[in-house]
C-alpha cells in the first residue's frame, strides 16, 4: 500500500462474506482474532458501496475487546487507546459499511502520519474485472515478495500484522518504517 501511487476501492463489486470489507485478521504474533463488522442480511448480495452495517448486533464492544486482547501489551496501546475508543463510539453514526471503513482507515492513517491517495472504482470507471489485490487471498493476486522480504526485516512486523498493529506497536515512530518502505518504489 505504501508503494502504491493510488489505492482504488472496489466499491461496485459484489460484497463477499469471505472478503475483507467487513472483517480483518489481527495478530500480535501470539494472539490471533478476526475483527468483524456485521452487515444486514438483505444487503449481502449488493455492491460493496450499498452494504449497510447491522447495528442491531452489539459489535463495537466485541471489536474493542478484540483490540484490547491482542494489542494491550504493545508499547503505544495506552497512547492511542482513547482515540480508538472515540472512533468506535462514532461507529453508530455510519449506515454504510464503506463509509465506516474509510472513516476508520483514514483516522488510523492520520495517527500514523500517512498520506495515501485513493479513489473509488465507481468514480474512475475502473473495470470490475481488472486488478484485485488482497493479501493472502486465493481470489486476489498475492502480495509482492519484495515487500514481504522487507517487512521481515522490521522488528515485530510480520505478514499478517495490520495497520492497527503498526499503530499500537510503533505509534509515532512508524515514519521510520514507512519512509524505508516508500523508498523501495
Amino acid at each position: 500500500m505504501l508503494k502504491s501511487d493510488k489505492i482504488i476501492y472496489l466499491d461496485t463489486v459484489s460484497w463477499s462474506r469471505k472478503g475483507r470489507t467487513h472483517r480483518t485478521f489481527i495478530t500480535n504474533g501470539e494472539d490471533e482474532i478476526w475483527l468483524r463488522v456485521p452487515v444486514l442480511t438483505d444487503d449481502k448480495k449488493k455492491a460493496i458501496k450499498d452494504v449497510r452495517i447491522d447495528h442491531s448486533e452489539k459489535w463495537v464492544s466485541n471489536f474493542w475487546k478484540a483490540l484490547e486482547t491482542v494489542f494491550s501489551k504493545e508499547v503505544y496501546f495506552d497512547h492511542f487507546e482513547w482515540e480508538i475508543k472515540a472512533l468506535l463510539d462514532d461507529a453508530s453514526k455510519f449506515e454504510k459499511l464503506i463509509d465506516w471503513n474509510l472513516f476508520f482507515f483514514q483516522k488510523i492513517c492520520s495517527f500514523l502520519e500517512l498520506e495515501i491517495d485513493s479513489d473509488f472504482q465507481s468514480n474512475i470507471g475502473f473495470p470490475d474485472r481488472s486488478f484485485y489485490f488482497e493479501n493472502d487471498s486465493k481470489n486476489y493476486l498475492p502480495q509482492p515478495n519484495e515487500i514481504l522480504a522487507h517487512a521481515e526485516k522490521i522488528k515485530h512486523f510480520e505478514n499478517h500484522h495490520s495497520m492497527l498493529h503498526l499503530l499500537f506497536a510503533f505509534g509515532p515512530e512508524f515514519f521510520n518504517i514507512s519512509d524505508s518502505i516508500k523508498g523501495m518504489k
